[in-house]
């Protein structure tokens, strides 16, 4: 066999998709794109949840299956896919890290149904949904983890924050500090202990040197 009919082989259409294979894949994809959709919303615990992202996962996976059905049948086309893809930019940078999980959970089942291996996309949907609902409710984040960033003038100011924060914290940590020669700001990873917070704001508002205090909620854990 010469190189012209090995070359003709490889870049002649293959085997016909029916319209049973295309309807099979693209509504199983639909399905259980919809699924995740449903189980990121469940399991979301963020500030502001976001309706279009979420939209979005359903929407990769039905464009994946369709990319797959067809390089899968053409390698002509695949060769102009990657080409096209190549160039393609995203500028939506996706900050959460669980985010990008449900992304590529997304893509992963439009590649998988996109070749037909419909076992393993409905086992996996299901297997990674209850790890996800175990997960979310068996390890409950914890309350009383806060961000607090203080400002103030001078730097006798830090001995007196950190003799209140003893008192009404069970942990704290500084962060960070930055000096400047208006004032000087501190931020500090702290649990406060339960419901002591407005004693806390009451106690820092009393140093003199204070500026400003802000208090912000976070579901991280503290350093140890």
């Amino acid at each position: 066999m010469d190189l012209i009919t090995i070359m003709n082989e490889l870049f002649q259409p293959g085997t016909t998709l029916t319209t049973g294979e295309i309807l099979g894949s693209l509504l199983l994809t639909l399905v259980l794109s919809v699924f995740i959709f449903f189980v990121y919303k469940k399991t979301y615990d963020g500030v502001i949840y976001s309706r279009d992202f979420n939209i979005t996962l359903v929407i990769i996976s039905l464009v994946i299956t369709v990319i797959m059905l067809g390089i899968s049948r053409n390698l002509v086309l695949s060769l102009g896919l990657v080409g096209a893809l190549s160039i393609v930019r995203f500028r939506n940078a996706i900050k959460d890290s669980k985010d990008v999980a449900f992304l590529f959970w997304a893509i992963t089942v439009g590649i998988v149904n996109g070749v037909q291996m419909y076992k393993l996309s409905i086992f996996s949907v299901i297997f990674i949904s209850i790890v996800l609902f175990l997960i979310s409710k068996k390890i409950p984040i914890k309350a009383g983890n806060y961000v607090l960033v203080l400002k103030s003038k001078g730097n006798k100011s830090e001995k007196e924050v950190e003799k209140i924060l003893d008192k009404f914290t069970k942990k704290f940590h500084l962060r960070s500090s930055l000096f400047t020669k208006e004032n000087n700001e501190y931020v500090y990873e702290i649990r406060i202990i339960k419901k002591s917070e407005t004693l806390l704001m009451r106690y820092l508002n009393k140093i003199e040197a204070m500026e400003s205090i802000n208090l912000i909620s976070h579901t991280g854990d503290i350093v140890e």
